[in-house]
């Protein structure tokens, strides 16, 4: 009983954080920014008005989630 409830809580845990990793990546506009273009962690946060390196972690979170893909630098 006590294992299937830590995995609810952690899938709970897990499921706020991919919500939130959408919903600060619509918010800020990375998804129309990046709409049929291939542009670099740098190109992007001048885009979005977001700092660089916040937003290469951002971009990796939207990357495991399957909701950006990432080829070669860009």
């Amino acid at each position: 009983m006590a294992d299937s409830y830590l995995q609810y809580l952690n899938d709970l845990n897990w499921g706020y954080r991919a919500g939130r990793v959408l919903h600060v990546a619509n918010g800020i506009g990375l998804f129309d920014v990046l709409a049929g273009s291939t542009m670099g962690a740098g190109e992007i946060a001048d885009a979005c008005d977001a700092k660089t390196d916040m937003l290469e972690k951002l971009l990796i979170a939207c990357a495991a989630l399957g909701l950006v893909e990432r080829t070669g630098e860009k």
